[in-house]
């Protein structure tokens, strides 16, 4: 499912090859139990990164909240301000189901990358400098996130919105001086369905929670598992299917929307996944017909592994972080619990948000395939608002970046708060292949220069 056959592949590469030097008395740092006795201020002190080993010194906080005392469920968050404190904070969610958002701050936006000797340095195009970044690793069991019993492992996407707003209450209540700001929840990938389902318990939760949301910016998402698999008319169209196995893919799709209307949404995720996933099938159709494994980036046919987990599994940088004697889960259960809800939507929540008024940026790679721009110009066609029609008549825009302006980044149609961007010369993580372009387009996102 989407992001999962990269993170196993990263994890099984670099994580479980390292022999760990485990302290077994270092203990997680639990904030929730500081709330519970009144010490806000402690809390955050606690959660401050210090000594971090060979990295740049930038003021950050780490640790987890609890989401469920009953079964000692626990999120665990890494959080950048930023050096304006009126900025707004955009919650970054990773995709998989279960890759932790630790990706997207060493790969993609954080400040901090990776090097090979395990050093570290800064991203030129770092999103912390307009935002303050919080990184969540969940659903519960992600990353470093973890429970105690499996009935906290989440099933469901009412579940993980659930479980990410109890996070926010906690979140709020130690740094108190962030409730004041926009809030924007961003994402990618698999967080096509999180980005959603916390925002719509946002929306539901508006009159009580004190949250100044704002909108979602959603990239190469994965919103509508019935709706966005027309992979075979794609990959005929850029020459990786002939008609033979396009025609064989377009009736897989049809297959696919058979069983979703039905409700048998594990079969449907079976055959998704002989067809283009490949997370648990031996093969699939698309390997098979292309030789590539690639469906992040069909001008690539591997994928490229990346030094940060390494650098995660070390004992001095788990302690600095808070995480104590935890390692960065492989995300199995985390996707196994969450089998039957790939064939599902939320997209009626994506609908009722933009209704509302909520900006919402859906934004693709010119590049990628397994969400491609006509994979979410299929969903955008299906969805049902107010200002849809006026949307379709809308005029695509070229956009170029500032900086560069003798290229184009990429193209944006806007109407009023609903935009689509598709972004040039990216795949699936488009702020790792494009930085620039992705962090003028956030840029103009929160500063209301999109439309």
């Amino acid at each position: 499912m989407l992001y999962f056959t990269l993170f196993a592949l990263l994890y099984a590469n670099v994580v479980l090859s390292l022999p760990l030097n485990v302290d077994h008395e270092q203990s997680p740092l639990f904030l929730s139990q500081f709330i519970k006795s009144n010490q806000s201020l402690l809390a955050k002190e606690s959660a401050k990164v210090v000594n971090l080993p060979n990295a740049p010194n930038i003021t950050s906080y780490a640790g987890y909240f609890t989401v469920n005392e009953t079964t000692n469920s626990n999120l665990f968050f890494w959080f950048f301000p930023c050096e304006d404190p009126k900025a707004p904070v955009a919650i970054w969610l990773q995709g998989g189901p279960g890759a932790a958002s630790t990706f997207g701050l060493f790969t993609e936006h954080g400040p901090f990358v990776v090097h090979a000797d395990m050093t570290v340095g800064l991203r030129n195009y770092t999103w912390t400098k307009m935002l303050s970044m919080l990184y969540i690793d969940q659903p519960v069991g992600t990353g470093f996130s973890f429970t105690d019993s499996e009935e906290g492992y989440r099933n469901t996407q009412e579940e993980i919105g659930s479980d990410l707003y109890v996070f926010l209450q906690h979140f709020y209540q130690v740094f108190p001086e962030q409730r004041p700001n926009d809030l924007w929840i961003s994402g990618e990938s698999y967080a096509g369905k999180y980005v959603p389902a916390i925002a719509y318990k946002l929306y539901q939760e508006r009159a009580t929670s004190q949250m100044n949301f704002k909108g979602v910016a959603i990239g190469d998402g994965y919103v509508d598992g019935m709706l966005q698999n027309n992979y075979a008319d794609l990959l005929y169209q850029i020459g990786m299917f002939d008609e033979n196995e396009a025609r064989k893919g377009r009736k897989i799709e049809q297959q696919v929307r058979e069983l979703a209307i039905k409700g048998e949404y594990r079969q449907c995720h079976d055959v998704l996944d002989a067809y283009i996933d490949g997370d648990r099938a031996k093969t699939t159709l698309f390997t098979n017909s292309t030789g590539s494994r690639n469906y992040y980036n069909f001008l690539q046919v591997t994928n490229a592994g990346d030094p940060y987990g390494a650098y995660l599994a070390r004992d001095d940088v788990r302690q600095a972080i808070h995480v104590g004697n935890h390692t960065m889960s492989d995300g199995n259960k985390v996707y196994d619990h969450l089998i039957e809800d790939e064939c599902k939507s939320v997209k009626h929540w994506l609908e009722e948000l933009i209704d509302a008024g909520y900006e919402t940026l859906l934004y693709n790679g010119q590049l990628d395939v397994i969400v491609g721009p006509v994979i979410t110009e299929r969903l955008i066609q299906n969805m049902t608002w107010k200002g849809k029609d006026d949307y379709l008549k809308a005029p695509k825009n070229i956009w170029r970046v500032p900086s560069q302006p003798k290229n184009v980044a990429g193209y944006v149609k806007s109407y009023k708060n609903f935009h689509f961007a598709i972004v040039r010369n990216t795949g699936h993580m488009v702020p790792t292949d494009q930085p620039a372009s992705a962090y003028d387009l956030i840029e103009r996102l929160i500063n209301g220069k999109l439309g």
